[in-house]
Formats: C-alpha cells, structure tokens, sequence
C-alpha cells in the first residue's frame, strides 16, 4: 500500500499513492519545482491541490493553483479529451477561501468581463476604460477562451472545490487518505494504520526554483539599458519565467517579474532601494510572479499599468491577503495609465499599449535620448493577427500597430524584445525573421528550432547597455548616508572627508571579505554595490549585508574589534571603507559614543522579530535607538484603557493578559510570534485605548514610540499588511 511524503520545494508536501498524489501548499513557484521532481522521480503529477490557511509566507503567495490548472487543461488535456471531459482539477481549501481562490482563477483565465470593465469608474463616477477599448479587450477574451458549446467555459467547469468539514478533516483519493488540518499549515495525513504529520511553515529565505548565472562584474546603475531577469514561459523549466529591468539615469523600472524577483536583483548585486517603477503587463503568474513581493517587501515602488490589470491584479491579492480588494488598495501605489498615451518619468517617455492576448496586456516602449527599447509583451502571432482582423475580433489601430511593431526600416540605436512562445496565444520566430533591427526573443526555449530563425535570443541575467555610462555620479555617497542616517549626523563636510579618506575595494563573488578574528575595530566598510552574506553562529540562516548596509564598528564585531564571522561576496562587489583613524575621529567630534549601547540593547530584539527582520540595517538602528526597555511587576497595569499614548509594545519576557472591562480578551506571550499589542494605536492613531494590559507575570518591555511605528507603517507596506491583519485577526476573536 504506497503511501509516501516528497517535499519537493519548501511550503510543499507531495503525497504519493498508487491512486494518485495530493500536493499540500502551492506556493507560486511549486508548479515548476513539483513537475521536475515528479518527472525525475518517476511520479505521478498531482490533480489534487489542499491550500494552508496562510496564504502568504515571507511576502509570498503560498497557494496559487493557476499552472496546476493550465497543466491540467492543456498538458494532461482536460480541455480537448473527449475521455477527461467528466474530470476537475480538485482543490481542497478553507470556506473563506473558496470566492477568493475561485475569482482569482477566472480573471486569470478568461480576463474581466465587458460588464466588469465597463464598472470601472472613478469617484465622480467617470468611466475609466472608453468603450471601444472595453469591447475590444472582452472580445478578444471571449474568442481566445476555452469554449463548450460555442460559450466560453466557466470556472466550474475545471474544477471541483472542497471544504474542510466541522472536524477540520476531508477524505481524498475515494477516501483512501484523510487529511485533517491541525492549524494553520500544519496538516496530519492518514491512510490506514500509517499516519505522519506535515508542516509547511517557511522560516527562512527560498531560493526561486530557477536562478540566473552568477553575473561576471559589478552591476553597476545603468544610464540606459535592460537586463533580462527570465525570459521563458510559465511551462518550461529551464529557467525564471518573463521579467525585465530597465535603467534609465540610473533607476529601474521592474517591467514583470518572475518568481523571487527580489532575489534574483541582489544575486545579481542589483539594490532593491533602487527600484523607482514596477509596470505590471497583465495578470498571468508567470508574469506577476514578484509582484506581492515587490508591493510588500522594502521600499513602496511607483506600479504603473492599466485599469483593467490593476483591477484584476487587486482580485488575484484579496485572496492571498485575505483582505476585500478596496484595503488592498491601499497598498498599492497606483498609478493609472491610458493606453497608447505616452508620458514622462525617470527622464524617460513611457509609452504602454495593449496587446492581443488571452486577458489584457500591455506591452511597453521607453525611450530615452534618440534610444528607444521596446518589449511586445505577450501577444498573438501574425497569422492569428491577420485572422482575428479579418474576423473583425481586433480594430485596424491594433492590427497595424501590433504588425508593425518592429519597423521595417533600420532604427540603429533601438533594441526590441518580442515575444514568439509560440502556442496559440503568443507570438512565432518566423514573425521577425527578415526584419533589420535587433531583435532579441523571448517567452521561449534556448533550442535549435528557435535558432534555427537567424534571431539573437535574450539570455537572462545579461545586461545590455544602449547609452555608455560615460561618469555617471557614483553610489557611494547616497549609501555612505543611508548606512550613517541612524547617528543623525548632518555634515557635508565630514561627507566629503570620508570620500577624500576612504577607498573603494572592489571583489568578485565568492571572495571572502572579512574572517573571523580579523580585527576591523572602528573601520567603517559599507557596501555599495552587490551583496555580502554573514553567517553568524546564533543564527539558523546566513544574514545578508545589502548597499547601504555596513560591517566593522558596530556590526559583526565582537568586544575586541575582531570580525565574529565570515562575511563573502555573493555577487560581485564594491565596499567603501572608511579608515579606522577617521571614523573614531568622527565619533569623538560628535559625541556620538552614547548612542551604541541603546542601539546595541535593542538590536538583537528588533533583528528577530517578524514585523522588523526584513528591515535593512539603519531602519532597525533607527528603531533601536528611540525604543527603551522597561519592566513592570506581575499584576501592573501597564495601557489602561481610555489612555492615547498610541505607544507600540514588544514583549520581550513574561505574559500580558488584555481585558475590556472584565471579560479578558487574550493572552500573549514572549515567546510566541504575535508577542505585541499596540496594533490599534497604528491603525487608527489618537484613538482612545479601549482595553487595559496587564501584566500577568513579571514581564519586560521593549516600547516603541508611536511616530517611529506609524512612520514604519505609512512607508514600509510588508509591516503595513502584518499589522493590518494581525489586527483584523484579533478583532475577530473579540480581541
């Protein structure tokens, strides 16, 4: 009786029985790490999906069933079978799941409806898609979607959802396994007398399934220029699937992005402070892979698109926040663009259009000086273009526009990406064959038939540099400020004398920068580009160092001065230091020497804490420094009700009991990870408190000010989205 546990990719547990296999947890990456583990084990590819109860881990979505379905209709061949017609994909979810994960599969597979866009409107109640422009999207949806009986096929018709029942149990396979939810992502699985049990929690950093080469040289900001991040499709798992970067004066513009795009950028040595715009091209996963990723995670990138894609997009995260789409919002930083409407940002001309495709999408131009780079998008092949004009599906402005989207005539300082994926929906190699200008191909395999066109292929992780960089301003002084902002220090002059003193060290990947034991003392060196990486003995994953960030002084030292770890270049990288002689002078000039200690009582807290461990290195100084640890006896009242301090609490030991009124509410303790309260005082600021804390032990605090936490909360969306639905989730259990 087979019955065996793979884990395939962290968050995943594949269950393997002669009757099948069941895949517990999806994050979105799974798809291709679960098809290559069951083509190289020989094992059944799973038609049964059980989703955790947390839909997001680490910023990202851990349940996204969408190439599951695609493999299902069109792989293994559900939707054209006559003898699978009867079959479903089987998704096994919460009941507060279900709408959520239902809508967010039928935008993605058949697009917003012409009723929907039509919805659309402003607050004054304008129409903000045109009418010819919501005709043509949903006629185009509606002829390229699977059809039954000459109708489109609705969601229900490829899937067969179900629910835990009251004992949190649900019986798979004709009822030969039985999973039973234990809480949150932990599972126990039974069939028979076997019986084991699963978590799926994520604790530590994931590498994306498909990376990049190590890059050669520093990724130094481009003044103009692209570098593929993935340029293959959702299917093939020879690498990262569609993503680009775009410098212009030194900025990017993340145009899609595949899974882990964060990661991907700081392999390459890329900061991701440095993203100034995200354009979300339409809302298939292969193309907004990264997309909660980069919403939540570090700095609150510019998100240029459509209306009818941000709309879809907000439908696809109401389900993995498990928030209504219009408190989604707001944590976007939307910025609405008409199509075929060029406009102005970073110093370049933006200009986004719509493409034919199975659901809107966009492709993009930028051009800058006399350059001009532009990527098609996914779109439709030639031949199916002359077809669907023909039939009247497409208007002449877009055949024409999407025919000649690569002149005839030579444009020597332009570079176009096309599309030629090659299926039914995308674009052909033959399409651009004899065409003048560079060309690179992408959303296909690197093969010989793909070669075998005469084009140039866009290889992921390569730079391609339009406009030499001639002396662009270095990074070093903006990083130098970043690493230094927490000692709140405003002296151009002393700037100026670390750039006149200091030297720029420059090292290739896998160098090891400092060793433990080395002394570095007061040595200041700060990273400003490529990444470092630390392993430190206290810690269960190494930390990474980014730009902006720094080790010596204060960091990785022990009471000697000497390095405590091993700190390597995991990319190639450029590191400012500071000599030991200047900084020290620096210090005494300011008397800045009182300021370590709170920092360093408050660090190790605020460094392990999951609202702050994603914060770079001077965000946490910052917090440890205004933070203050204080201790109250069993029994104190520590927040009466009615205060309005708005003050924020961390609990560093003992337990708290909170009551409103008599009734207690809850108790939370040190050493579990929802350990603070405070949440209403962000949320809504200058609201009286409406339940008392009390200690319920000996406790110790660690109090943060209410304008340090609320600044983090208006900038930093990742602490946003943990505050809001940790206070949701509380207010829900009466808390």
């Amino acid at each position: 009786m087979a019955f065996e546990i793979h884990r395939p990719y962290p968050g995943v547990a594949l269950i393997v029985t002669e009757l099948g296999s069941i895949l517990m947890g999806a994050p979105t990456d799974a798809f291709k790490a679960t098809r290559k583990y069951c083509t190289d084990h020989e094992l059944p590819f799973p038609k049964v999906l059980v989703a955790p109860t947390d839909m997001l881990a680490r910023y990202v979505p851990q349940f996204n069933p969408e190439f599951f379905l695609y493999d299902f209709l069109f792989v293994y061949g559900a939707a054209f079978k006559p003898e699978l017609a009867g079959e479903r994909l089987q998704l096994v979810l919460d009941k507060d799941q279900v709408e959520g994960v239902k809508d967010a599969l039928r935008i993605t597979l058949t697009g917003p409806t012409l009723e929907e866009l039509r919805s659309y409107r402003d607050e004054q109640g304008t129409p903000l898609v045109d009418d010819e422009s919501a005709r043509l999207l949903a006629g185009i949806s509606s002829h390229m979607a699977l059809k039954r009986d000459d109708m489109p096929r609705v969601i229900d018709d490829m899937l067969d959802v179900q629910t835990f029942d009251a004992r949190n149990t649900i019986e798979l396979l004709d009822g030969n396994v039985i999973v039973e939810r234990l809480h949150h992502n932990s599972f126990q699985v039974r069939r028979g007398q076997q019986q084991e049990d699963i978590n799926l929690a994520i604790n530590q950093r994931v590498a994306p399934f498909a990376m990049l080469p190590a890059p050669p040289d520093v990724q130094r900001p481009l003044r103009f220029g692209i570098k593929p991040l993935g340029v293959r499709s959702g299917f093939d798992l020879s690498g990262p699937s569609t993503g680009f970067v775009i410098w212009v004066e030194g900025k990017v513009c993340v145009y899609d992005g595949p899974v882990g795009t964060r990661y991907l950028l700081e392999a390459q040595g890329i900061s991701c402070d440095d993203i100034a715009m995200v354009v979300l091209s339409h809302c298939h996963e292969d193309h907004m892979g990264s997309f909660v990723e980069l919403v939540l995670s570090g700095t609150r990138p510019a998100v240029y698109t459509t209306e009818p894609i941000y709309r879809s997009a907000l439908i696809k995260l109401s389900s993995y926040f498990k928030m209504p789409e219009a408190q989604v919002a707001e944590f976007i930083d939307y910025h609405r663009v008409e199509p075929n409407v060029p406009f102005d940002h970073l110093g370049a001309t933006f200009e986004l259009f719509y493409t034919v495709h199975a659901i809107p999408a966009l492709g993009i131009s930028v051009s800058y000086q006399d350059h001009k780079v532009l990527i098609s998008g996914d779109t439709l092949h030639h031949e199916g273009l002359d077809d669907y004009y023909k039939a009247g599906v497409i208007t002449d402005d877009i055949y024409q526009r999407m025919r000649a989207l690569v002149p005839n005539s030579k444009a020597p300082h332009d570079l176009y990406c096309c599309d030629v994926g090659e299926s039914i929906i995308h674009g052909h190699p033959g399409d651009w064959s004899d065409n003048p200008n560079r060309i690179l191909y992408y959303h296909c395999p690197d093969n010989e038939h793909i070669r075998s066109f005469g084009r140039e292929l866009a290889i992921p992780g390569q730079t391609v540099e339009l406009i030499e960089n001639a002396r662009m301003v270095r990074a070093t002084p903006p990083r130098l400020l970043e690493a230094l902002a927490f000692l709140d220090v405003d002296s151009p002059a002393w700037v100026q004398r670390f750039i006149d003193e200091g030297t720029l060290l420059t090292f290739q990947s896998g160098d090891v920068v400092a060793s433990t034991g080395d002394a570095l003392g007061q040595a200041l060196h700060i990273v400003v580009e490529g990444l470092l990486e630390a392993a430190p003995s206290h810690t269960p994953e190494a930390l990474l160092i980014r730009p902006g960030e720094f080790f010596g002084f204060s960091e990785y030292i022990d009471h000697q001065g000497h390095c405590d770890t091993e700190i390597t270049c995991t990319s190639p990288s450029e590191i400012f230091k500071i000599p030991e002689e200047t900084f020290s002078e620096f210090m005494q000039a300011f008397d800045l020497g009182e300021r370590l200690p709170a920092v360093a009582a408050a660090r190790p807290i605020i460094d392990s804490h999951v609202l702050f461990h994603h914060l770079k290195m001077g965000q946490r100084n910052v917090i440890s420094l205004r933070s203050r640890r204080e201790s109250h006896s069993a029994d104190a009242l520590i927040t009466p009700s009615g205060s309005v301090d708005d003050d924020f609490f961390i609990l560093i030991e003992g337990e708290v009991t909170i009551k409103r009124g008599k009734e207690s509410l809850t108790t939370l303790r040190s050493d579990l990870s929802n350990n603070f309260f405070g949440i209403s005082s962000v949320l809504s600021p200058g609201t009286p408190r409406d339940t008392d804390v009390i200690a319920k032990s000996d406790v110790e605090l660690l109090r943060i000010p209410h304008q340090t936490i609320r600044d983090l909360f208006d900038e930093n969306m990742g602490i946003r989205y943990l505050l809001t639905a940790k206070g949701a989730e509380r207010r829900s259990a009466g808390e």
